[in-house]
C-alpha cells in the first residue's frame, strides 16, 4: 500500500489479497474525510470477481 500526502488530499494505491488493484483520493479538514473518490480497473474486477461485478 503507498500513501502520498499534499495538504488537505492524500491518495493510496492498494492492493487486495486477489490481486485486485484499486486507489483512493480523500481530502480531509478538521480531521474529517470530507471528499472520497476510488478508482479501480474494471476489467481486473471482472477477471477476479465476476460475481460482484456482473460477468456477461
Amino acid at each position: 500500500m503507498n500513501l502520498v500526502v499534499d495538504g488537505e488530499w492524500a491518495a493510496i494505491e492498494w492492493t487486495d489479497p486477489a490481486g485486485f488493484r484499486g486507489c483512493g483520493f480523500f481530502r480531509v479538514v478538521d480531521d474529517l474525510i470530507v471528499t472520497q473518490r476510488g478508482y479501480w480497473d474494471s476489467a481486473q474486477l471482472n477477471e477476479i470477481h465476476p460475481d460482484v461485478h456482473g460477468a456477461s
